[in-house]
Parts: C-alpha cells; structure tokens; sequence
C-alpha cells in the first residue's frame, strides 16, 4: 500500500477514492463533526479534475468542493449531528473524464457527541 499524497504532505491514514465512486456510512445520529484534508493525490498529477460531496441522505451537508491536481490539501469540516447515513460522493469534474481522479481524503474522521 502507498500512503495517501496531497502536494507536500503525506497521510498514514485517510481514504482514497477516484471518480465516481460513492461510499456510505450508517451513523446512526452518533456523530457531531466529519473532517478531512482533501485534494487530488499526487499519482494523479495536474491532470485529476473532480468533485466532492458530502451528502445526508442525498442532501448537501457541504457545498461541493472542486478539486484538480497540483494543489495543496483543502481542510473540509462539516457538521453531521443527527445524521443517519452519510455519504462520500466522489464525480467528475468539468473536464468529465476520470483520468488522473485520484481523490484523497486525508486524516478523514469521525467526531463523536
């Protein structure tokens, strides 16, 4: 396995996704806070183009964040209190291909009531 890469800074733990992939977690409510750095890793150069979303049950819980390649991790917080299930949805970006959609959450976690 290779860690996780995001411009100058290396994750031992986190998620790594490519477009479009779509993960669900059943949280049951439990939870207060979702946090990550994400950005496009760094295997997939200044190519990746992607999009991030953060969803409750198909509802936005953040504004979706834009990534492409070559840039620096972005910190992402969201408030989850009272969500059942959340997903992690990973698209296409404007370019509408996947080539380089190496998208890495890095550090990516759940904080508890």
């Amino acid at each position: 396995l290779t860690p996780l890469r995001i411009g100058k800074k290396t994750y031992a733990k986190g998620l790594g996704m490519h477009s479009r992939c779509e993960l669900t977690y059943d949280l049951g409510g439990e939870f207060a806070l979702f946090a990550a750095d994400v950005g496009i890793d760094n295997a997939g150069g200044k190519r990746g183009d992607a999009m991030l979303k953060i969803l409750d049950d198909g509802a936005e819980l953040l504004k979706p964040i834009n990534l492409t390649g070559g840039k620096e991790a972005a910190p992402s917080r969201c408030d989850v209190t009272g969500v059942k299930k959340l997903t992690i949805l990973v698209e296409f970006g404007a370019d509408g291909i996947d080539v380089g959609d190496h998208v890495d959450l890095g550090e990516a976690r759940l904080v508890k009531k």
